[in-house]
């Protein structure tokens, strides 16, 4: 193998070269010949130099690390085991293990010592051992805020996210810096600008005073508000959306609030806000919204499973911006078939859906449904024609709250009971409230969701049926680890008759759908409860990344069950499901592959069941 001395010494002599010997009459030799030598002095280097067999970080210790694990001093560095050996980069890994010691308080933390020992057995595999003095944590002694002269400076200490006496954290510093930014800004001081600095405090050796300098600057206010980039649309419905108006404090939050009703009507394929002034930090600046308009009207159409054995297909037309005003229609169409049992199931779903924002000119949303479902099962058969009409809004961004009045006919037959039911009427009211803490409506990491509602139907509104029923459900999602996500959910319902009447079929709780009991086939569950408990548990987590969007796994337990009767309620009939997933990530919700099999009573020919669906079940 030639040494590295060998291979600069060979190259230096191939650069000072006499060229003369290649020179002929030939213009085309002496060129091919240029290009040979360039070539070869291009890769001898590379080829002197690989082959010299690469040294591997085996293992990565330290010592003397009392308040943190070796693996979260280890998550610091960007070089991990099994990786090439690189010196450069293992030196400024171990500025950063020493980087987020003093930013977690260790001021005086410092490396002792660094060991470089090749193993025994193969010189290759290379083990680092790092020797670290952590010293005596360091303490807020007193917060002193300064410059605060237009906001109160107790309203300021009260959104710091330390107190005296705790150990000094950059993170949260910067935090509190943030949080005093973001309160300053909410009141038109968009130019204050923050920092801090830190000073020893007498007679305290492990203890630091921290004192925040505030530079408030003048506060300020929106002169005009204009919107740019409109074409077909009608400017009254942008305007409507823009809650931030001329002569007001310039708060950036309303103009994000703004940007997002905006583009929360569906019209706009890209809205976006400039603060004309800002720049200049001018007092007084003026807002241009522009937005580019998407087509109003669209047709969507497709197919695919409905977990677990159905096929499905669709057909639905729609127009975003119907007569100019902001309205939308919607007409859908959906036919779905089981072919597995001895005579095909199926159903086919229409609807007509109109909705309007601005019900009477209010913050009240309206929307009237018809609908026209007929489903033909195995066990019985459901015709259903009706509308609803709703109306409601949001109370801030996380509450919302509905009524609504429906009106429905149907027929039934239940094989299993021999019972043909005429078609029979009913009309109700339904109230309903939600809370939605989510971080994403779509793959929720953290955060809650409940929701109750109650529904009155007979009675003073007349029809058939005459019942009451009340729905509770509730979400929470836990993010403990850095991957790993908790998702449990909790689902409670009941449904009484009243006047002498019978709770209709249809109106019964069933385990299908966000009820379903994954793992079982419908048939096999019951046909429908006066009573609904069911519940869920997820464990998901990322596996694997590929072009761009995570492939993940995720284990899940189901468990409900539905009674027609209060006293056959036992938890003992609870119906128990579980099983393991694949997600894949897509823009609107994961792609979800699950295997399930029925785990309270299964049999020696049931193979479990496969589910398919874009989104979480809950």
């Amino acid at each position: 193998m030639l040494t590295l001395y060998e291979c600069n010494t060979i190259i230096n002599r191939a650069k000072h070269m006499n060229y003369k010997s290649l020179e002929t009459s030939d213009r085309l030799s002496k060129l091919a010949g240029s290009i040979i030598i360039v070539m070869f002095l291009a890769l001898l280097p590379s080829f002197c130099l690989g082959q010299e067999e690469e040294t591997i970080v085996r293992s990565i210790l330290f010592e003397g690390n009392r308040s943190f694990k070796a693996s979260t001093l280890r998550d610091q560095m960007r070089l991990k085991v099994g990786q090439p050996e690189d010196s450069f980069q293992l030196v400024r890994d171990v500025e950063n293990v020493i980087a987020f010691y003093r930013q977690n308080g260790y001021l005086d933390a410092r490396l002792v010592q660094t060991k470089r020992i090749p193993d025994p057995k193969r010189e290759r595999l290379i083990t680092y051992t790092y020797i670290i003095q952590e010293g005596s944590p360091y303490t807020i002694s007193s917060i002193v805020i300064e410059g605060a002269e237009k906001i109160d400076a107790r309203k300021l200490k009260g959104l710091l996210t330390m107190r005296t006496g705790q150990v000094l954290k950059n993170a949260l510093i910067y935090y509190s810096e943030f949080r005093m930014r973001e309160f300053y800004a909410r009141e038109g001081y968009v130019y204050c600008k923050i920092d801090h600095r830190l000073e020893t405090s007498p007679n305290l050796r492990y203890s630091r005073l921290l004192i925040f300098e505030i530079d408030e600057g003048n506060q300020v206010k929106v002169g005009t508000v204009s919107i740019s980039g409109d074409k077909s649309v009608r400017r009254e419905i942008i305007e409507r959306e823009i809650v931030i108006k001329p002569g007001e404090i310039f708060n950036p939050g309303k103009a994000y609030e703004s940007q997002r009703r905006i583009y929360g009507t569906g019209l706009f394929k890209d809205v976006r806000f400039d603060v004309v002034g800002a720049e200049e930090k001018k007092e007084i600046v003026d807002l241009v919204f522009s937005v580019v308009e998407g087509k109003p009207r669209w047709v969507a159409f497709g197919g695919g499973f409905r977990s677990p054995d159905w096929i499905s297909v669709y057909l639905n037309w729609g127009h975003d911006n119907l007569l100019n005003n902001g309205q939308k229609l919607k007409l859908e169409s959906s036919y779905s078939l089981n072919p597995y049992p001895s005579e095909n199931e199926h159903e086919e779903r229409f609807g007509i859906t109109h909705r309007e924002p601005y019900l009477f000119n209010s913050l009240f949303q309206g929307q009237l449904h018809l609908f026209h479902h007929r489903v033909l099962l195995e066990s019985y058969h459901i015709i259903e024609t009706g509308g609803h009409l709703r109306m409601g809004r949001y109370m801030g961004k996380h509450i919302e709250a509905f009524a609504e009045y429906k009106f429905k006919t149907a027929s039934v037959e239940i094989f299993k009971e021999s019972d043909t039911r005429p078609e029979a009427v009913t009309n109700s009211v339904r109230l309903s409230v939600s809370r939605d803490y989510r971080n994403n409506i779509f793959d929720p990491r953290n955060g809650t969701f409940s929701s109750f509602a109650t529904e009155y139907a007979g009675g003073l509104l007349g029809g058939d049926n005459y019942f009451y029923r009340f729905i509770a459900d509730a979400s929470a999602f836990y993010n403990p680890l850095r991957s790993i996500v908790f998702a449990l959910r909790a689902r409670g319902g009941l449904i009484e008759s009243f006047g002498g009447r019978v709770t209709p079929f249809e109106e019964r709780f069933a385990l299908r759908g966000t009820d379903a009991i994954r793992g079982y086939r419908e048939q096999d569950l019951t046909e429908g409860g006066n009573y609904l408990i069911t519940s869920n548990a997820e464990m998901r987590f990322p596996v694997f990344k590929i072009y761009g969007r995570y492939i993940g796994l995720a284990y899940f337990v189901d468990m409900g069950n539905a009674w027609r009767n209060k006293s056959d309620i036992k938890f003992a009939d609870l119906q128990t499901g579980a099983g393991v997933g694949l997600r894949l990530e897509t823009p609107i919700g994961p792609f979800r592959l699950d295997y399930a099999r029925n785990i309270t009573g299964p049999s020696d020919t049931d193979l479990g069941r496969v589910y398919f669906g874009i989104g979480h079940l809950f």
